[in-house]
C-alpha cells in the first residue's frame, strides 16, 4: 500500500465532495478498496465512510450556497430548484391538470 500524496488527498478531497465513491476514488488514486479506512484514517483522521459523510455534506453546502446565490440573482430555474429542495414546492402535481372552467351562471346576462 503506498501512502497519498498530497495531490491524492486533494482527489479524494473532491471526489467525495462530488458523491464519488470508493471504486472512484480507488481508480483516481490506484488504491485497493481494503486500505481505504487506513489511508483516510492517516489523511482525514477517520475511516473511509466516516470521511465520506463529511465530504458529502461538504459538497451538499455548496451545492446549496450555489443554488441560493443564483436564486437570489435572479435565476428562475434556480428559484424552481431552491423552492423544491428547501420549501417542499412541487410543479410536477400542477403539469397537465386543465385550468378550471368557471361554470354557466345561473342567470343571462344581457348587454
Amino acid at each position: 500500500m503506498r501512502e497519498w500524496t498530497d495531490e491524492d488527498k486533494k482527489n479524494v478531497e473532491g471526489l467525495l465532495t462530488s458523491f464519488s465513491d470508493a471504486d472512484e476514488v480507488c481508480a483516481v488514486t490506484g488504491c485497493e478498496k481494503k486500505d481505504l479506512d487506513k489511508l483516510c484514517m492517516k489523511a482525514f483522521g477517520n475511516t473511509f465512510e466516516d470521511t465520506k459523510a463529511r465530504f458529502r455534506l461538504v459538497g451538499r453546502a455548496k451545492f446549496n450556497k450555489v443554488v441560493f446565490d443564483a436564486m437570489s440573482g435572479g435565476n428562475a430555474k434556480a428559484l424552481e430548484m431552491f423552492s423544491r429542495m428547501h420549501m417542499g414546492y412541487d410543479p410536477i402535481s400542477t403539469h397537465g391538470k386543465a385550468k378550471s372552467v368557471p361554470s354557466k351562471p345561473d342567470k343571462k346576462l344581457e348587454l
